[in-house]
């Protein structure tokens, strides 16, 4: 994809930056302000060779692999739109979205100098066009190695500390699913391989926790961590800051624009995570707008023709009003 898409921006003559990671920002030469669509170039595992079936009406798989449409629909639109070669518009792609924002989460301010950005709309959402997510949250992993003392278990398992006894307490007792401002804990993974006649000495329990406000996240982080050690003294954290969370203010330059620009928008929030996040923490205001397909990550993923359509005539409705 990296390689289809450089050729295909660069002989239509734009300039473009490349990072060490493999994000691809094409541009024009002579711009002035530009605006800033976005897209990632990656898919889920079971869209990487989609068995891609076509009617007059949509566009699906056979049922034996998702379709990718996300977020190959958003960045098939957008090579539609650099074919007119408009000095006002800037194209960024990004790597390995799919496994937690990783490409996005590289990029820095430098990457941009230069360029007079006013905004960005990523492309890269769920459902039938005509939303925009203004609000989401950040995005933490916890990893736990809780510590236990091996021993036989025959003959002295009474001297044994059992690491599983110690991490069941700790998830059993751990304040998780959704809370009442939204915020959401899960334990995805639990990990304690072994014998069975040794008293096992290590157990490992992963979470991740999403939250809109940054304040909120560390303090679940925080209540997290701290049951953790009441548990297991010992225990070993590792703690990964993803993404932050975001909401954009309702007089915010962009949410204007967008409602001047297409005045029936939904506006919506999610708890799912974007490029978005990483593009605001950069102070590039910028929304995430569905792009038209539906099921995404699963063999059912499909995407109607008509919502492409759809999906052209929004980005260029944007491109007309200059709020």
């Amino acid at each position: 994809m990296e390689g289809f898409l450089e050729e295909f921006y660069t002989e239509l003559g734009y300039a473009m930056r490349k990072d060490e990671w493999g994000n691809m920002l094409f541009y024009p030469y002579d711009s002035e302000s530009l605006t800033l669509f976005s897209a990632h170039m990656d898919t889920v595992d079971i869209a990487v060779d989609p068995h891609v079936v076509e009617t007059d009406y949509e566009i699906a798989t056979d049922g034996q692999t998702a379709l990718g449409a996300d977020d190959k629909a958003a960045i098939a639109v957008l090579m539609t739109l650099a074919e007119e070669r408009r000095n006002d518009v800037a194209f960024l792609f990004s790597v390995a979205e799919e496994i937690g924002l990783f490409g996005s989460g590289k990029l820095d301010k430098n990457f941009f100098i230069g360029l007079e950005i006013r905004f960005c709309f990523v492309l890269d959402a769920s459902g039938k066009v005509g939303s925009m997510i203004t609000r989401a949250p950040g995005k933490t992993r916890m990893t736990l190695s809780f510590k236990g003392r091996s021993a036989h278990a025959g003959f002295a398992i009474e001297e044994g500390i059992n690491a599983i006894s110690l991490a069941s307490e700790f998830v059993y007792r751990l304040e998780k699913g959704r809370f009442e401002d939204g915020s959401t804990l899960n334990v995805g993974s639990f990990v304690a391989e072994g014998s069975t006649n040794v008293v096992p000495d290590n157990a490992v329990v992963t979470l991740e926790i999403r939250a809109v406000a940054t304040s909120r996240l560390r303090a679940i982080e925080e209540a997290t961590l701290k049951l953790a050690k009441e548990v297991d003294p010992n225990v070993r954290p590792t703690v990964e800051h993803l993404y932050e969370g975001y909401e954009l203010p309702k007089d915010s330059s962009i949410i204007r624009h967008v409602e001047a620009s297409v005045p029936d928008i939904i506006k919506a929030s999610t708890m799912g995570g974007s490029d978005a996040s990483h593009l605001n923490r950069l102070g590039i205001e910028s929304v995430v707008l569905t792009s038209g397909y539906l099921n995404a990550h699963s063999r059912e993923e499909r995407i109607p023709k008509s919502e492409i359509d759809r999906l052209e005539r929004l980005i260029r409705s944007l491109l007309i009003s200059r709020v």
